[in-house]
């Protein structure tokens, strides 16, 4: 977000998260989307760590759901009053180029370099990729997640790795099938959320005694205790039989849910002036209701449209998509083919 932008909206973020009930439940309520977005990552890389093959027409047809839904959001912003500069509407439309949607973006370099990690992943025995992996949770999951900028470099596509290499490691190596069952995973989930709890408690009493701010520090994705979660959640489905085609039809539309709820216009703008008309006219002293309310509205928002845009849209979108990456790789083989039938040898 610009620095105007900020200063404009400083009251509406400018909270005390202290010791306040409110304030704690909503750190948990915020701490559930990381969850989730671990829960969908570990998810996904169960699946790709058995595929050989990244297809282009999928990565092209996310573009497209992206593209599509950077117009519609855009078009109801606008409608609702809003206006943007030329930089600003073409970051809304290309959000994973410029980083607006940092899962997305990282869910499609992942997508698109897994069968490259799974060809390294083949040359390992059990014990070498345990070996990785361990080194990968202690610098990342650990190391880093204590210390931050103090610790490894780090990048949201490296906390990508790491967890596809975490969960790698539990399938392949077949730990899942030993320690996995429904029993365990459940216990894993209660305590790894009762630590979180805790920590989120002892981060509020740091911050009323000392005015640093901890909270945030905590709630990433990379946070060991949120894989853990992710982990534990798989295991449960590994041990129940899933066939609700309510559940199904749902799932299947969660990147696109994600898609339409977290963007540039919904995380810059319109969450801020909801949140700062509710304290000029309101107040925050039910703050937990109102984030409630906030809740429903955008969650509401990104079903609707997520259902209106896969029965109608996509299909259309999907076709466009492809055609034009069927064209921009064209042109990317000849240039290929051009540089390679051009070496220089010494």
């Amino acid at each position: 977000m610009p620095e105007g932008d900020i200063n404009k909206y400083s009251s509406a973020i400018n909270i005390d998260y202290g010791t306040n009930f409110q304030m704690f439940v909503i750190q948990i309520m915020h701490n559930l989307g990381q969850i989730a977005n671990c829960i969908f990552l570990v998810c996904s890389s169960w699946f790709l760590i058995d595929s050989k093959k990244a297809k282009g027409e999928k990565i092209a047809t996310l573009f497209g759901d992206v593209f599509f839904e950077g117009i519609v959001t855009m078009g109801v912003a606008y409608i609702a009053g809003y206006r943007f500069s030329t930089l600003d509407t073409i970051k809304q439309l290309t959000p994973i180029i410029f980083g607006n949607s940092w899962f997305i973006s990282c869910y499609i370099l992942l997508y698109a370099i897994h069968p490259v990690l799974n060809i390294v992943m083949d040359k390992l025995d059990n014990k070498k990729l345990c070996s990785l992996t361990a080194c990968l949770f202690v610098m990342y999951c650990c190391i880093y997640f204590v210390l931050k900028n103090n610790g490894f470099y780090y990048s949201k596509i490296i906390g990508f790795i790491t967890i596809y290499f975490i969960t790698a490691y539990i399938k392949r190596s077949g730990f899942y099938k030993k320690f996995m069952n429904k029993k365990i995973s459940i216990r894993l989930i209660i305590l790894c959320l009762v630590c979180q709890m805790a920590i989120n408690i002892l981060s509020s009493y740091i911050t009323v005694k000392t005015g640093k701010g901890l909270y945030s520090r905590w709630n990433q994705f990379i946070n060991p205790l949120f894989i853990l979660i992710a982990l534990g959640s798989v295991g449960i489905a590994l041990n129940k039989n899933f066939n609700n085609r309510i559940i199904n039809y749902f799932s299947s539309l969660s990147l696109l849910i994600f898609i339409y709820h977290y963007n540039g216009v919904m995380t810059n703008y319109i969450r801020f002036d909801f949140f700062q008309y509710i304290l000029d006219n309101y107040s925050y002293t039910n703050l937990l209701g109102w984030c409630f309310v906030f809740f429903v509205i955008i969650l509401s928002y990104a079903v609707i449209a997520s259902i209106i845009y896969k029965s109608v849209f996509k299909k259309y979108m999907d076709k466009i998509s492809i055609v034009i990456y069927g064209k921009i790789s064209t042109i990317w083989n000849k240039i290929i083919d051009s540089i390679n039938n051009n070496e220089i040898t010494y």
